[in-house]
């Protein structure tokens, strides 16, 4: 066994040099082939990674024209949506359109009815609401209506067909209409364009009414119909040197002379529970009539803790000038939290309706939410909107809520010392509910409109 051994490997030693050879030339050739294939490899990958960056070019192109093509189709999209439902739009033309031959069908269909009435003399065909002219003869029967736009009445001679009227052999009607029985003139009323009048009827919302001073529907200076009230200070009519009405009804207007004129207002309702809406309507002649409302609600003999309500010319206990605002004291606490409230005041609330004394007519609503939302209107326009803290309105309902305590027109007080002002006013409204902005803009709309028909007729 050892012999064999020796033998092996002397043997491999004794061709160690030929061996060795041959293993060169494999490496050799290994080495070739190797470095023919890294040569190939490269080659293939720079081929490939000049087709990739190429590729890749061909991909941003794509991209950017993709991009573009996506802008241009939206433009496109856009000018097609402006072109349906644009100001001039092709829908809008085409509602108008159908709009219009509705309101022509209508109008046909109202005149065949009348023509079928002066032919069969049918009642049935004698459509709508007889008008009647405002006059002295005609006494409390009068009904008109009053375009807005032309500022044109309209009475003796006219009918008034409203919305939802039957139209015979035709439906219902879905425009307001007007129809003159002596031409067969047939006007349509535009939506919120005009008002309709009659005697008594100058108010739109009598849900909730408490107190209700209106000189428009007065035949005399009786306040029976203006709530459960007593007069104080009232003598019948007083004029000054000059023969002008300052205390009493004018026959136009209510007047407060400033000294010892005031209403009180009693009633069960509780004003903390749904709200409070204050309306004053009337006419500021200068500092001789500084303000349209003064409301006040505690205790008869004056006190700083109250319900407190003025709007007209005054100023912030801050600012020295006058100018046309409201101006509340709820109760004597840390503030209102609103962003009305006057300046080094703690309890008072303070809201400029514009920047300069205001010395003609103006119509003044105040909204209070049982919650202490608020907004205030001016002249039908909102002007004014936030809201009191807990702890305010839980101070001023204290006094809403106590109906010991009277509502009291035309006097304020700051302790013990009543506060009297003049007032000349056409309406002084208070609600025990919160009116909505709609209800608020009707009332304003008939009241300025019946206010002007009265005027026409001094």
């Amino acid at each position: 066994m050892e012999i064999n051994h020796i033998f092996v490997v002397l043997t491999s030693f004794s061709n160690i040099k030929s061996y060795s050879k041959i293993c060169m030339q494999g490496i050799h050739k290994r080495k070739n082939g190797n470095t023919k294939q890294m040569i190939n490899k490269e080659n293939g990958g720079n081929l490939k990674m000049k087709k990739v960056k190429e590729r890749k070019g061909i991909k941003g192109i794509t991209l950017i024209a993709l991009v573009i093509t996506i802008i241009v189709l939206l433009i496109l999209a856009g000018v097609s949506i402006a072109t349906l439902t644009g100001k001039n739009g092709i829908l809008i033309r085409a509602n108008d359109a159908k709009e219009q031959t509705e309101i022509g069908k209508e109008k046909e269909a109202i005149s065949l009815n009348y023509l079928t009435y002066d032919m069969n003399n049918e009642e049935k065909y004698n459509i709508g609401e007889t008008l009647i002219d405002r006059t002295v003869s005609n006494g409390n029967s009068w009904h008109i209506i009053v375009d807005n736009n032309t500022n044109t009445n309209y009475g003796t001679g006219w009918k008034y067909i409203s919305e939802g009227t039957d139209l015979l052999e035709y439906g219902t009607a879905k425009y307001n209409w007007l129809y003159n029985v002596d031409t067969g003139e047939i006007i349509n009323l535009e939506q919120n364009s005009f008002v309709e009048l009659a005697y008594g009827e100058n108010l739109a919302v009598k849900d909730g009414l408490e107190f209700n001073l209106d000189s428009l529907n007065m035949d005399s200076d009786s306040p029976e119909s203006w709530g459960n009230v007593v007069l104080n200070g009232f003598n019948g009519v007083e004029y000054d040197e000059d023969g002008n009405v300052v205390s009493g009804f004018s026959g136009k207007e209510f007047c407060f002379d400033g000294v010892d004129d005031r209403i009180e207002l009693y009633s069960d309702s509780d004003f903390s529970g749904e709200g409070l809406t204050i309306e004053t309507y009337g006419n500021l002649q200068g500092f001789d009539s500084e303000y349209l409302g003064n409301i006040y609600k505690g205790p008869i003999e004056g006190s700083m803790n109250a319900f407190k309500y003025l709007v007209g010319n005054s100023s912030c206990f801050a600012e020295s000038r006058y100018h046309f605002q409201i101006t509340g004291v709820f109760n004597q606490g840390n503030g209102t939290g609103s962003k009305y409230q006057c300046p080094n005041a703690r309890n008072d609330f303070h809201i400029v309706l514009n920047d300069s004394i205001s010395n003609g007519e103006s119509y003044v609503t105040f909204v209070l939410k049982e919650n202490g939302e608020f907004f205030v209107m001016l002249d039908g326009k909102k002007v004014a909107e936030d809201k009191f803290d807990e702890e305010y309105v839980e101070g001023y309902k204290q006094y809403l809520a106590n109906n010991d305590y009277p509502i009291v027109v035309g006097m304020s007080a700051t302790g013990d010392i009543p506060r009297y002002t003049k007032l000349q006013t056409y309406a002084i409204r208070v609600y025990n509910k919160a009116l909505s902005e709609e209800e608020a803009i009707e009332n304003y709309n008939k009241t300025v409109a019946y206010q002007k028909l009265l005027n026409q007729d001094n």
